[in-house]
């Protein structure tokens, strides 16, 4: 027997299959960042191939949740989830306001914990080459461009 207080159909399996990978892909997420901050590789990784399929496996699932739309007649986009939304049985409304909110919650989540590992991969990567340029005897300004032959002796020659 069918659950009346949940929604159904092609475009409540859609909703309920994206927030499922917007939780898969904020794991991956957190997980990066947690390993960012250490020194092995390896990991890292092997974690970023993961987090492309994830990726990709959220493009496809909101692909296929817009061609649910238009074939259901409705626009693209919000508009469309907002008139689903409205159109379902009263018993079902809520939950489906609760699934969508929990999406468009769940890929702002996402946003932002890509941006914090973008900064944290770019301050990785400084720290990187400042500890090259002084292997190779060569300094940086802590906030300037990049100076070569400075007049510290390269560690690499100590």
């Amino acid at each position: 027997m069918a659950d009346d207080h949940h929604p159904h159909g092609p475009l409540g399996d859609a909703l309920k299959a994206q927030l499922a990978a917007v939780h898969r892909l904020q794991t991956l997420l957190e997980e990066e960042y947690r390993l960012l901050g250490e020194s092995d590789p390896e990991p890292l990784s092997r974690l970023t191939h993961a987090k492309a399929e994830a990726a990709e496996t959220l493009a496809r699932l909101a692909a296929e949740a817009e061609r649910h739309l238009a074939e259901t007649g409705l626009p693209p986009g919000r508009a469309g989830w907002q008139l689903w939304l409205q159109s379902l049985p009263e018993t079902a409304r809520r939950r489906g306001e609760d699934l969508w909110a929990a999406l468009v919650d769940g890929l702002e989540s996402l946003q932002r914990q890509n941006e914090v590992n973008g900064r944290a991969l770019e301050l990785r990567r400084q720290t990187t080459e400042t500890l090259l340029d002084a292997l190779r005897g060569q300094s940086r300004d802590t906030y300037g461009p990049r100076r070569s032959g400075g007049s510290g002796q390269a560690l690499a020659k100590a």
